[in-house]
């Protein structure tokens, strides 16, 4: 499991109190009860927790899971490209 599935996953339960074996691969966001406004709170805990900015636009109730995770992977790879970091990690702990 990459580092990108584990903080969606942990966001999807932890905060969204989706149960943890409906965050499957394939569960679209509307599967998930997560609907267009709570979409937005989902990505703005995303680029909390990472640092990253997921715009509304890259964002739907038709994307499953593993989109999610691309769209978080690919910010995470772009930051660190821009940083010239070999890994990128949350933007805090604290």
């Amino acid at each position: 499991m990459s580092s990108a599935q584990a903080v969606v996953g942990s966001i999807l339960t932890d905060e969204f109190r989706v149960r943890p074996e409906d965050v499957t691969p394939e569960a679209t966001l509307a599967d998930l009860d997560i609907d267009s406004l709570t979409a937005v709170e989902l990505i703005e805990a995303l680029g909390q927790e990472l640092g990253i900015r997921i715009s509304e636009h890259e964002v739907s109730q038709r994307n499953t899971v593993t989109d999610l995770v691309a769209i978080v992977e690919a910010k995470l790879a772009r930051r660190a490209g821009e940083s010239g970091s070999v890994t990128a990690g949350p933007a805090s702990t604290a």
